[in-house]
């Protein structure tokens, strides 16, 4: 919607700002090394990210909390993530040389 940007960062963390003011809202944490990409679903509910240890994180904007992971697909480095238009999935990109399409609702593994 405009109003929030999320920035991927070294300490492990993604962060939500607020876009106009540039105040933090919250802080995702879980990942254990650096988080290189991240991305908002597209009505706002959802934040998916990518982490350099090889894991894929979705989160519920609303109460911070990782609801899905993925882990052991991706054999390296998971560099860039971002929802399908409608929402219904996301893709991962990695140094493995892969790109991944996922269902968003449950994690499952459509096409590598």
């Amino acid at each position: 919607d405009g109003t929030r940007v999320i920035t991927a960062s070294n300490d492990g963390t993604a962060r939500v700002w607020n876009a106009e003011n540039g105040t933090l809202l919250f802080v995702l944490e879980g990942h254990t090394s650096h988080v290189l990409g991240c991305a908002f679903s597209p009505d706002g509910k959802r934040i998916v990210t990518a982490c350099h240890d090889g894991v894929v994180c979705v989160w519920c904007v609303e109460t911070g909390e990782c609801r899905l992971i993925i882990e052991g697909e991706h054999t390296h480095w998971v560099t860039c993530c971002c929802f399908s238009h409608d929402g219904k999935y996301f893709l991962t990109s990695s140094w493995d040389a892969t790109a991944r399409h996922w269902k968003a609702t449950d994690g499952t593994h459509i096409k590598t």
